[in-house]
């Protein structure tokens, strides 16, 4: 792969974030999910299009390792919302919370 930035990428990637904040402040500003605005939601697909386009071009030389470290990378962040957002929630509302709510 080269060190060359694609823009092309680039601009698909702030396409993509610009709708999908447009599609959350619409649906908080006009009321709602059926606000005719669902259309801007197409941002998701544009990022699940460029994640499969950019690994497609990658070659997977041993997949165990491969699907560890994407694990690794996800779980990372998800276990540090956890540990900062359950004692939050808890606090403001300790009856909502269950270990199958949490698992």
């Amino acid at each position: 792969m080269s060190d060359k930035t694609n823009y092309t990428i680039c601009l698909l990637r702030v396409i993509a974030c610009l709708l999908i904040i447009w599609n959350h402040a619409s649906c908080d500003i006009f009321g709602g999910w059926g606000n005719g605005w669902l259309w801007a939601n197409i941002g998701v697909q544009i990022f699940f299009f460029m994640s499969g386009y950019l690994y497609g071009g990658r070659e997977i030389d041993n997949a165990k390792e491969w699907f560890l470290r994407q694990f690794k990378k996800i779980s990372k962040p998800y276990y540090l919302y956890l540990l900062l957002f359950i004692p939050i929630i808890y606090l403001l509302d300790s009856g909502s919370l269950s270990l199958s709510k949490i698992a």
